[in-house]
């Protein structure tokens, strides 16, 4: 998709979401739930500071949340929730890095599992039938609601294209490519840093990056020979099996995999890396340590640690939780209490059940 110039004068965006359940693809018999029925919901974009109103039009049984991903909830942190997932982009009157591209694209990968998860991925991964806690893998990849192992995607006469990569996942981690081009990486997060160019990147479950290509760094000595010679990019996302406890051609004990990073969220506090390394590497410590990155998901290893900094000033009940869902109802989440005093004045009361998530 390809974003028109947007005006910078403040104005309301105004959005109706249908919140139902659909069949998203014609070969798959698992329902979804899906914002106008549509697989991703619709594209929400806005510059900073302008209003936003949000209608939603509720047509199922059960109750459900709808978590602003990335954003600061300013005194209203019962609005930290989650599950529907679409684009929602907002944009600095100036951007930083804006003069560095001329047009853009909004990519939302995600993990596609065939069997409805609360029915039977849940119940299975928390049961004795389970015992080592293998997670349930994926059946495929998906991007911007397609089910594909790699992107296609046109140029549109651009020459400067500036990406925004989203990670709806549930579990999957994936390596981001373009054969024959750099990447310069101009954000992380919400967080606009400093022009970064790299052949690939990962990005991790909920975590977000920007980059732009420049068409005229174009490099066929890196193009696959078996592509012919067009005028068009081919963006590759590649799930990093070593994620998965088992792969298609040798089942792997889940003690005998590697040690990898686990994604861990934490809205809306601003966290900074200092370190990603095992904890048997002590020079760790140090690292970054004069330039830290801000972050609201970070990458921690298994057996390893990341240390993080967040300024504390803004009252609420948050989560901190793993940002992979099984994870999280196994119970990999708790609850961090932000000016308790300050919530109590405002009125807040927290039950003995809340409590106990603390």
């Amino acid at each position: 998709m390809v974003m028109s110039v947007m005006t910078t004068q403040q104005a309301i965006v105004s959005e109706t979401l249908t919140i139902d359940t659909i069949f998203s693809y014609s070969t798959s018999t698992k329902p979804i739930i899906a914002a106008n029925y549509t697989f991703l919901g619709p594209l929400i974009q806005a510059y900073e500071n302008d209003p936003i109103i949000v209608r939603v039009i509720y047509k199922l049984a059960q109750p459900t949340t709808i978590h602003w991903h990335g954003m600061f909830q300013i005194g209203t942190p019962n609005m930290d929730e989650k599950r529907l997932i679409g684009p929602l982009i907002i944009r600095r009157q100036v951007e930083p890095n804006g003069q560095l591209y001329d047009t853009e694209r909004i990519l939302m990968v995600s993990d596609w599992y065939n069997v409805v998860a609360r029915r039977k991925l849940s119940s299975w991964y928390l049961s004795t039938n389970n015992p080592d806690g293998i997670e349930p893998i994926p059946d495929a990849v998906v991007v911007n609601g397609k089910f594909s192992q790699s992107l296609f995607v046109t140029t549109s006469n651009a020459t400067r294209i500036r990406f925004r990569i989203i990670n709806a996942a549930a579990f999957s981690m994936f390596t981001v490519s373009i054969d024959g081009l750099p990447l310069h990486i101009i954000e992380l997060d919400q967080t606009a840093v400093v022009s970064c160019t790299v052949s690939s990147f990962s990005i991790n479950a909920a975590q977000r990056v920007s980059f732009y290509v420049n068409l005229n760094e174009f490099n066929d000595t890196f193009v696959p020979p078996d592509l012919l010679p067009i005028k068009s990019v081919y963006i590759r996302f590649r799930a990093d099996v070593e994620m998965y406890p088992v792969d298609i051609r040798n089942y792997i004990a889940p003690y005998a995999t590697q040690y990898l990073p686990y994604p861990i969220f934490c809205n809306p506090l601003y966290l900074a890396t200092l370190s990603f390394a095992p904890s048997d590497y002590p020079q760790a410590e140090q690292l970054h340590s004069t330039s830290y990155l801000k972050r609201d998901v970070v990458s921690v290893p298994a057996s390893g640690w990341a240390k993080i900094r967040f300024l504390v000033n803004n009252p609420g009940v948050w989560l901190l939780n793993c940002q992979i869902d099984c994870h999280m109802d196994a119970g990999l989440i708790l609850a961090l209490i932000v000016g308790p005093k300050q919530l109590v004045a405002q009125g807040y009361t927290v039950t003995v059940n809340q409590l106990s998530f603390c």
